[in-house]
């Protein structure tokens, strides 16, 4: 490894410091996918409660439908604007949106929809 000096600490010495200084944070940190998952929930808990359909509330929050949609389906971890806007569009404190729950996302349907016909038995 390269020796290098920062602010007058040797890379050594910093990275030492950095392990023992922030190295419980990252062990008990939430990892980007369980984040999505509880920002999926709670904007739709919130879309429900406030009986907006995903139109509506793209915009009304100031975005557009399928980033709205990707936030919902856990597909995608949203920027920090993203959340903002949510936040501000559903009249909730951003922390809300990314409380721990026990909810799981809503599941979607896959494949196309029958054609005006009963289900098949």
């Amino acid at each position: 490894m390269a020796n290098y000096v920062i602010g007058g600490v040797s890379g050594a010495a910093w990275r030492l410091w950095h392990l023992t200084a922030y190295g419980p944070l990252m062990r008990t940190s939430v990892d980007g996918r369980e984040l999505a998952r509880r920002l999926a929930v709670h904007v739709r808990d919130n879309r429900d409660r406030k009986k907006w359909s995903q139109e509506e509330a793209a915009y009304l929050c100031g975005l557009g439908l399928r980033i709205l949609q990707r936030v919902e389906g856990a597909q995608v971890m949203a920027s920090l604007t993203t959340i903002a806007r949510l936040a501000a569009g559903f009249g909730v404190d951003a922390t809300q949106l990314l409380a721990a729950t026990d909810k799981a996302p809503a599941q979607r349907n896959r494949g196309r929809p029958s054609k005006g016909r009963a289900s098949r038995k």
